[in-house]
């Protein structure tokens, strides 16, 4: 039936051609269409987005027009693009040449366009109410000359825990959502010219009725537990404690309930499963209250069970979106066992959070309520206010840089545009070009190893990383006269020639006793730049935990006092010092055995 419809709309789409009368008496039976119900076909959204963008220039019917970040890349639609289309007239961007015959896709090449490209390349007559990326700080990355854009431009984030990263975003973006409510009270601290909102899931997702639901299918998994049990900061020892908690449950109730685990499973398996369950158990992280299996289990149908769990940032509520007790349930450690039980003893009561839960989310929770909020306060703050108060020129272009530089060590492409960039000019002539070229080197040597300089304009500095990036770095360095070199720069470099094997114990103890004076006196302001310089460190498995416990959660709870803030970066810098001179040490003893 929904191919039919599609089809014969199709049909009326081709014979109407370029009459503008007749292109608008489809438009109108097309949200006559969408209203009947069949808004909830992706297949008729799909449609009805392209031909509202192919023709937007003659359409009557106004509608909210959303560009969507390169959050898709070549998936399109996805979980993120489809709620969006029942919202707004959507273009997106993608980096998948074959998808350049839909005319809702801008082909956007990372390496080579920048915004202005991207705004050329819109369908006439389709002007964004603002530019978004649902997960700024995930793998989309922002196209140069984001600071150009003639429209708002809104970043959801929800990796609160990369907090230098997010800082950096929440720099560059007009418009910022974090994930929740204790987030948003903390960036409207850092960022108080920003329009920060709070609004469910900060955006970053909605409800997923498009994407997950039960079809009729029956629920033969009593109690799905479909997350693994890794211990990192921003998951503390909960997800550990939950699954010894479930499997102990089986070992007792095993005979009565199916109790599955399905802890490593692809996309598949896992909506598969996640619908044929009555019950879910669900722990969240730092980033709560919520994750994605908090609304994936409630649009599946089945019960959440989500356990209690305690962070440094408070006040983290899920009261403040979902009641206990009709739209989930809680537990803690002492009383799993009776709550888990009640619940699956009582299938009316199952029933009655489960629908309580999939309406709210369908309707409160939907990608249309929460962009409609999201739309609202951008009329109300004023658009071409937003733009203007948007910081101009180099700081912005620098901001852009940062967000490069920060992002995580595995996002390669990104710190391979950095690169590009901070190694692309032939001359080094002020403190900032230095350190960004000695960041740009470390960049291209992680992304692209030797390769990497095919992309160094300078001469002299590529024959020296052409002999090994330290070398590069060594010689960047040289360039700084000693009131210009900061104790970050000095810092960086005694690390990272001990990360390359070739550590000197008297530069890093020299390091070390700076440092430690200028915690002690509060005497070192950290610039922007030079907290950049952090992420330049190949991680090491003690460093992923150290950085999340010493820096990254301590500096988003420190938002808005640069001095504390100041005061973290340079206890991180500390740890990596001392890390460097144990590994000496352990060397050299090595060496005299």
């Amino acid at each position: 039936m929904i191919r039919d419809i599609v089809e014969e709309f199709k049909y009326w789409e081709a014979r109407a051609g370029h009459d503008v009368r007749a292109l608008q008496n489809v438009e109108r039976e097309l949200e006559q269409t969408a209203d009947s119900g069949m808004s909830k076909s992706v297949a008729f959204l799909m449609f009805r987005n392209g031909f509202r963008v192919r023709h937007a220039e003659h359409m009557q019917i106004r509608r909210p027009k959303v560009l969507l970040g390169a959050i898709c890349h070549n998936v399109y639609p996805n979980f993120q693009s489809i709620p969006l289309l029942a919202f707004c007239d959507l273009v997106s961007l993608s980096d998948a040449k074959n998808q350049q015959g839909l005319d809702e896709r801008i082909f956007f090449d990372v390496f080579r366009d920048d915004f202005n490209d991207i705004v050329s390349r819109l369908p006439k007559g389709f002007t964004p109410d603002y530019y978004f990326d649902p997960q700024a700080c995930g793998v989309s990355v922002p196209p140069a000359g984001i600071e150009e854009s003639p429209f708002p431009t809104v970043a959801g984030i929800c990796h609160t825990f990369r907090a230098v990263n997010t800082d950096m975003i929440a720099r560059l973006y007009d418009v910022v959502l974090p994930v929740s409510k204790p987030f948003s009270a903390l960036f409207s601290k850092s960022h108080p010219d920003k329009l920060v909102l709070d609004v469910p899931f900060g955006a970053n997702w909605g409800s997923f009725h498009y994407t997950i639901k039960n079809d009729g299918v029956e629920r033969d998994i009593d109690v799905l537990i479909n997350f693994t049990d890794v211990v990192r900061p921003e998951y503390g020892e909960y997800r550990r404690q939950a699954i010894e908690l479930a499997k102990a449950f089986k070992l007792k109730y095993g005979h009565r309930f199916t109790i599955h685990f399905a802890q490593k499973c692809n996309k598949q398996d896992y909506e598969k499963t996640i619908v044929c369950s009555k019950v879910v158990l669900n722990v969240c992280g730092f980033n709560g209250p919520y994750n994605y299996r908090t609304c994936e289990a409630m649009n599946a149908g089945a019960v959440l069970l989500q356990m209690d769990v305690k962070f440094d940032v408070e006040p983290q509520k899920m009261e403040d979106y979902f009641n206990e007790g009709e739209d989930y349930i809680a537990f803690n450690p002492d009383n799993f066992e009776t709550t888990l039980l009640e619940i699956l003893e009582n299938p009316e009561r199952r029933h009655a959070i489960s629908q309580s839960a999939m309406a709210k989310m369908e309707t409160m929770y939907s990608c249309v309520a929460i962009h409609q909020t999201i739309l609202n306060a951008i009329h109300a703050e004023g658009p071409e206010r937003l733009v203007a108060r948007r910081a101009r020129g180099f700081e912005q272009f620098q901001n852009w840089m940062r967000v490069l530089a920060t992002s995580p060590a595995h996002h390669l492409y990104k710190h391979q545009l950095f690169g590009m960039l901070a190694c692309g000019s032939s001359s080094f002539e002020d403190p900032d070009t230095i350190r960004y070229g000695i960041m740009g080197v470390t960049a291209l040597e992680r992304a692209m190893g030797r390769q990497g300089a095919g992309f160094i304009a300078h001469g002299a500095l590529r024959q020296s990383f052409s002999n090994g990036y330290i070398n590069a770095i060594e010689y960047l360095d040289a360039m700084f006269s000693e009131e210009e070199r900061t104790l970050a720069d000095t810092w960086f470099v005694a690390c990272t020639r001990a990360q390359c094997g070739l550590p000197s114990t008297d530069d890093l103890m020299t390091v070390k006793s700076a440092l430690e004076a200028a915690i002690r006196d509060q005497s070192l302001l950290i610039s922007a730049d030079s907290l950049c310089l952090l992420d330049f460190l190949t991680p090491v498995e003690e460093s992923d935990t150290a950085r999340k416990q010493i820096l990254d959660i301590p500096y988003l709870l420190a938002a808005g006092d640069q001095e504390a803030q100041n005061q973290i970066v340079m206890e991180y810098m500390l740890w990596w010092t001392d890390y460097f001179i144990a590994k000496a040490l352990d060397l050299q003893s090595e060496l005299s055995a």
